[in-house]
């Protein structure tokens, strides 16, 4: 069970993921050292994580939604197999064992692998492939946002400056932070300094300038069932997957959106029984 205090603590986080405790503790009226013991416990109890995220449209990508159909027999080891794939963010399986939705990400302009490979897949259905133009509520926004746990004060003391969107180009040393981040988005200027080679003062650096155009945060609420980073459900055989367009492009806000990504392996090689 969460008091209060906690639920202070994940809206702060959801806000700044990389606060520190003690910037966290003056805003929300607690010593650092409560803050620190709570948010260990949180993680250990609650399955709370802080993961790091690219905002797509920062570098050029679309995102897709698709729903994919696949025999009962099927929908785990397909769901699965998904989730390791390098282009979906998120992955999950619906009720009744036949459905899985999903999310991916690609390059503006060229057609996700997926849509390709999908529909040759044994043991898929159909599928719909649809583009996502507008996004209403989510990325950074969490079911936290609606009960606000912090007073607009306290929001706004935590809220990260950003700047006008601008196209973002990543280096190598960008890369191989982000590599860390996806997995651990409080990780430590020294581990990101030592994942990238580089000084722990151009690490700071660069996580600082990331995320004004790139980064934002993302909580990882307890008992989700996603199968990886992602957001998508699908599988399934049939004929070539229908596409549709719905909404507007999201605002184009900084880079780093949320902390959330792990590599996967291509379906492309899966085969199922």
């Amino acid at each position: 069970m969460t008091d209060e205090l906690d639920r202070k603590i994940i809206h702060a986080v959801q806000i700044d993921g990389r606060a520190s405790f003690r910037a966290i503790g003056q805003v929300i009226g607690a010593s650092p050292q409560t803050v620190a013991r709570r948010y260990a416990r949180l993680r250990t109890t609650a399955s709370l994580r802080v993961l790091g995220r690219t905002q797509p449209y920062a570098l050029g990508d679309e995102e897709w939604f698709l729903r994919v159909r696949c025999t009962p027999d099927a929908t785990e080891r397909v769901a699965r197999a998904l989730a390791r794939h390098e282009e979906t963010v998120w992955v999950h399986s619906t009720s009744g064992s036949t459905e899985i939705v999903c999310t991916t990400r690609n390059p503006e302009g060229s057609e996700p692998l997926l849509l390709r490979n999908l529909p040759k897949t044994p043991r898929v259905i159909s599928m719909t492939a649809h583009c996502l133009l507008h996004q209403y509520y989510g990325g950074p926004q969490n079911p936290v946002d609606k009960l606000r746990p912090l007073s607009p004060e306290q929001i706004a003391a935590l809220t990260v400056p950003s700047l006008p969107p601008r196209p973002t180009a990543l280096a190598d040393t960008d890369r191989a932070i982000l590599r860390v981040l996806y997995g651990d988005g409080r990780a430590s200027n020294q581990e990101l300094a030592a994942a990238a080679g580089c000084s722990q003062s151009t690490a700071q650096r660069r996580v600082a300038e990331l995320r004004r155009p790139l980064l934002g945060r993302r909580l990882r609420p307890a008992g989700a069932r996603t199968l990886a980073p992602g957001h998508a459900v699908g599988h399934g055989r049939a004929g070539p997957p229908r596409r549709g367009r719905a909404g507007a492009r999201p605002a184009r806000r900084g880079v780093l959106r949320g902390l959330h990504h792990r590599p996967h392996q291509p379906l492309r090689g899966h085969h199922l029984p």
